[in-house]
């Protein structure tokens, strides 16, 4: 998602603001969360593919509102895929060490026990591999990421949600570098916590400050796109190979 000028670090357009490219980055996101929810009435099979066919179509309508930056050449596409496997152990490390805690005894042992259809396997890899990383990263990292970006904690009439409201009405301007301030990662790994499971919120808060690093190393949004894919990738095969590993999906 590269801004509209000769400096590609701006993620999101210009021409509208903050508050007009929500729907765009927000609603994806939550038509996969709030479809999650139907699991129970009409269940997992026809979830994965109501996910795949809502969230596709509004990643497709609102396919204008996005950009992703210049193309990956070799070297971060190396870096993207080394990374990968860094995240993707950091995620299981933590996410184990979570299920090790008195409050989520007898996750393991249902997750093992978990013997979904062949279709919810291929449907829900697919959406992981794909669709998550788009809009989590657009709404968590680029759409959030530039609105706190520069915010501050400077004290004024009405203070933080005043300055926030303002903000959310203005547009977004050119970057001369990643939206990467204190507040920004702080804000966006919150997010991104909130997003999963509360037994998840650890792995999710330290793979998110690691990618925001590796963001900053490369600068490039693509990179973490590919990263994001490759670990829910890397997951779904865990998840089904080892059944010691359903605990990553279950």
């Amino acid at each position: 998602m590269a801004g509209d000028g000769p400096v590609g670090y701006g993620l999101l357009s210009r021409d509208r603001t903050f508050a007009d490219l929500l729907p765009a980055y927000l609603l994806p996101y939550a038509a996969y969360v709030g479809l999650g929810a139907l699991t129970g009435a009409i269940g997992p099979d026809a979830v994965v593919l109501a996910r795949f066919v809502a969230v596709a179509w509004l990643l497709w309508h609102f396919r204008a509102r996005y950009r992703f930056g210049p193309p990956l050449t070799l070297r971060p596409v190396l870096i993207a895929i080394a990374a990968s496997a860094g995240a993707l152990a950091l995620w299981i490390l933590a996410y184990r060490f979570s299920l090790a805690l008195p409050w989520w005894r007898g996750h393991l042992a249902g997750a093992e026990a978990a013997e979904p259809s062949a279709f919810y396997w291929i449907g829900r890899t697919v959406n992981s591999a794909l669709l998550v990383p788009v809009f989590e990263e657009g709404f968590c990292r680029a759409w959030l990421g530039e609105l706190l970006f520069g915010l501050g904690m400077r004290s004024g009439p009405g203070g933080f949600p005043a300055r926030l409201g303002e903000r959310m009405d203005s547009h977004p301007v050119p970057l001369s570098s990643p939206p990467l301030s204190a507040i920004s990662v702080l804000g966006c790994t919150v997010l991104f916590s909130l997003g999963h499971a509360p037994s998840a919120w650890i792995a999710a808060a330290l793979y998110f400050l690691f990618t925001s690093w590796i963001y900053a190393m490369t600068g490039s949004f693509r990179v973490c796109l590919v990263v994001h894919g490759l670990v829910n990738l890397a997951i779904a095969g865990l998840a089904y190979g080892m059944p010691g590993m359903r605990f990553l999906w279950f």
